[in-house]
């Protein structure tokens, strides 16, 4: 009888690390980012949800502009604002959608200084570290509106692009609040 009990012990035990071993929650959070790291680059606040059509309507623009620009000194970050349970969702999302710029997860608080109070919202950030326009919601023009205004920024001092109507005038920025957040492990 003690064998059988032993055997039936060491089943129990082996399959029980087995469920366990496969039920390991993995480490969604990867490298953090902070604003302050950026200065010299163009940088674009991209806060967004899954759950948020906009949001997702907009996501081919930010990427594409993205792959575009990001040799030149442009970085996308999007500011993640899903809850922590529905991370499984986000990182789905990001692989199906091809987002390769960096994902800053737990953006509560940093959402909540910009005083975001709507999604989409888009923050493009000049390479001194300033605000230079918001955009909020989704349209049509966001794709060309961001481009214009991420071209005159990479340019900004350089050229004879005139100042898109969406830029504020370098005397009229302000500071953008620095953050550092984790990123998502994608």
């Amino acid at each position: 009888m003690k064998k059988i009990y032993l055997i039936i012990l060491i089943i129990i035990l082996f399959f029980s690390s087995i469920v366990f071993s496969c039920t390991k929650e993995t480490n969604i959070e990867g490298p953090p980012i902070s604003l302050s790291d950026l200065k010299g680059k163009v940088v674009l606040l991209d806060f967004w949800a899954e759950w948020c059509g906009p949001c997702k309507a907009a996501t081919p623009n930010i990427v594409s502009l993205y792959n575009e620009y990001k040799e030149d000194g442009f970085i996308a970050i999007g500011m993640n604002l899903d809850d922590e349970s529905d991370f499984d969702k986000v990182v789905n999302y990001v692989n199906k959608s091809k987002i390769e710029y960096p994902i800053a997860i737990k953006s509560f608080s940093v959402a909540q200084k910009y005083e975001v109070s709507g999604i989409p919202r888009f923050v493009l950030i000049d390479k001194d570290g300033n605000i230079s326009s918001i955009f909020v919601g989704y349209q049509e023009t966001l794709y060309n509106d961001l481009k214009e205004s991420i071209e005159f920024l990479l340019n900004e001092g350089e050229s004879i692009i005139s100042k898109p109507k969406n830029i504020i005038s370098k005397e009229q920025r302000k500071p953008a609040i620095n953050f550092t957040l984790p990123t998502l492990n994608h």
